[in-house]
């Protein structure tokens, strides 16, 4: 038993290397896509940086060495030509540092706009089922608590090892060469400021790391006082003491444990720190002792000891550097596995094109669908056939699978179990883009683009050239325009009041907006979830009528919970606990006595004219 528990000690150990390893690999290689030229640039300068200060130190010995010949034999030259050479090198190491600092700051611009990018463009691609997953949600929080710098900074350390090892190995050359003794001394008392940053900056990435509920916790309380709603709702509620109680319980949770990590590397880098100095003063006075004993010139001890100061600095800030990117690595380890993450819908390797004109002939054979990590059956058996330009509407209690539904239609999700067939061709087989080029969908979680309103709108087609005419035209069918008209600006009018001259919509015109661009779409399948939940009535059925013309030969799909909207449409479908359990039109299902018609009546019932009493008040009837 123990020698297992050492084994995986041991693996552990070396997976973590490996991990090193690879994010540095990953890191620098990016660099290197994003902005080759500054990359292979700060390396050479990086260099000529770190080796001028031991050409300062030759030259420096050289002068002493002069100077004390004058003082010792009283003969010999004003060394004139070795203080314009020192001038000189000094004064092309401060121009090299200028510039390396103006490449530095243009790397790091260039880095933060293409990973800022590729991150954005692959949390776009990311599917839905990924981002609904508690274990994917952990490692976002850990991969972007500190946003995407860990990639940067050891991206940008790769730079430093490099001029580094060049300063080491020129270093350890004359260092070894002039005094091997002294060298190893050096050497072995810089071990333990490397061997103490290596273990606490891996306690510092475990603190982040195991916590990561407690991490997506604190941000969801975070997010309840950092925008107006969450504010009024909060003053309303009179939960402010509450939510920031329970934020400082966090908080107050993440600095007890910090401050132990940071406590213990302070002793333990004090401690190092110790060892260093002594190592070093040992060898300064080994050096200072050959000077008094003959064994070396004065101008020689001036050259070992810059080449000491140097090699120490150098092998210091080398073994720091790698202690520092083991954190960092850990950080930006997390970032790759999310660069990394594979779909789970996978798309094909040769898709098939539908090329369609007209709307197309959707089939669903036996599907089952059950989300991932979880026992219980969402859709069970789902066998549906939908001709080209029928009107269909899904019904049902909350939870039934219809929103579900539409998902595996727009492959958000693949069936756990059976087919989906569109124009008798595999849903998997296809295109994923052209399929998505051919569906307009409003689904009940949406989110209006803070833009003006007829961009907003146009937003519905971005893949073309946005029309203004055409933004105006889907406003009229939302029925959005007549609002839209009274605001200051009309089309031209800014959404978002956190932008200069910005109004917010209220929740109804926020869902007429979002009917619009899905109407501009355009789409050859269009699909409503709930499209009018925070419609009055009257609107509602203006926009249905605008919602029929819009349709005309193309399939229409709308989900609802009201049924005076529904039960105009050619079909019904009514799931029940995840099966369709009647199929029909809606005088039929009425007829029919079962699931539509207990909802319809308690519907009908709750919606009927109102009736003035015999006091002239209104009523209920």
């Amino acid at each position: 038993m123990e020698n297992k528990k050492q084994d995986l000690r041991k693996e552990y150990k070396m997976d973590k290397v490996a991990r090193l390893f690879k994010a540095v690999r990953r890191s620098f290689s990016l660099s290197l896509k994003l902005s080759p030229w500054l990359t292979l640039s700060l390396v050479v300068i990086g260099i000529v940086s770190y080796l001028l200060p031991i050409l300062q130190a030759k030259i420096l010995g050289d002068v002493v060495d002069k100077i004390f010949n004058f003082f010792k034999i009283g003969a010999g030259s004003l060394p004139v030509t070795l203080i314009i050479l020192y001038s000189s090198v000094w004064a092309l190491g401060r121009i090299v540092s200028r510039v390396r600092e103006l490449f530095d700051k243009r790397w790091g611009l260039y880095m933060e706009e293409g990973l800022e990018v590729l991150v954005a463009r692959k949390r776009a691609e990311i599917d839905l089922g990924r981002y609904e997953d508690p274990e994917f949600q952990n490692l976002l929080n850990r991969a972007f608590d500190r946003s995407i710098w860990p990639v940067i900074n050891l991206a940008g350390s790769q730079e430093h090892n490099i001029s580094n090892i060049a300063v080491l190995a020129v270093a350890s050359w004359v260092a070894a060469s002039l005094d091997p003794k002294i060298y190893l001394i050096v050497l072995l008392t810089l071990l333990p400021s490397f061997f103490s940053q290596l273990k606490y900056g891996a306690r510092k990435w475990h603190i982040w790391a195991e916590n990561s509920p407690r991490q997506r916790k604190y941000s969801h309380l975070r997010s309840h006082v950092q925008n107006r709603v969450g504010i009024t709702q909060l003053k309303l509620l009179q939960a402010k003491d509450k939510i920031i109680g329970m934020i400082q319980e966090i908080l107050g949770s993440f600095r007890r444990d910090q401050l132990k990590v940071d406590t213990g590397r302070f002793l333990a880098m004090t401690f190092s720190d110790i060892v260093v100095s002594v190592g070093f003063a040992y060898s300064f006075f080994l050096i200072v002792r050959d000077v008094y004993v003959g064994a070396i010139p004065v101008g020689q001890m001036v050259f070992l000891i810059g080449v000491l100061g140097q090699l120490i600095g150098a092998l210091n800030s080398f073994l720091s550097s790698i202690a520092e990117q083991y954190e960092l690595s850990m950080f930006a380890s997390d970032i790759f596995e999310v660069l990394d993450t594979e779909p789970s819908v996978q798309r094909a390797k040769n898709p098939k094109k539908l090329n369609l004109k007209v709307s197309p002939r959707i089939e669903f054979h036996n599907v089952w669908f059950q989300y991932g990590g979880q026992d219980s059956w969402v859709l069970k058996n789902i066998n549906l056939t939908l001709e080209p330009n029928v009107r269909l509407a899904l019904v049902g209690e909350n939870g039934a699978g219809k929103t579900t539904l539409v998902k595996l239609l727009t492959r958000v999700y693949d069936p756990t179990r059976g087919e989906i067939f569109i124009n008798g061709i595999n849903l998997k087989e296809l295109d994923i883009d052209e399929w998505h080029s051919y569906l307009a969908i409003l689904l009940q979680d949406y989110r209006n683009y803070e833009f003006l309103v007829w961009e907003s709108i146009a937003m519905g087609r971005s893949d073309e050239k946005m029309s203004r005419e055409r933004a105006e035209l889907s406003a009229q069918l939302a029925s959005a325009d007549d609002f839209i008209n009274l605001w200051p600006n009309k089309f031209n009018q800014q959404i978002g009041r956190e932008f200069e001259g910005g109004i917010d919509p209220s929740k109804g015109q926020s869902q007429k907006l979002a009917i619009a661009r899905t109407i501009y779409r355009d789409g050859f399948v269009i699909v409503f979830d709930e499209p009018t939940a925070s419609v009055d009535a009257k609107s509602e059925e203006k926009i249905f009528e605008q919602m029929e013309e819009t349709a005309s030969g193309k399939t229409l799909i709308l989900i609802s919970h009201r049924f005076n909207t529904v039960s105009k449409v050619d079909r019904i479908l009514v799931l029940h606990d995840g099966e369709i359990v009647e199929d029909g039109p809606h005088k039929r299902l009425v007829a029919l006595g079962g699931h539509y018609a207990s909802m319809w009546h308690s519907q009908a019932k709750a919606y009927q004219e109102t009736e003035e009493d015999e006091e002239g008040n209104e009523k209920i009837a």
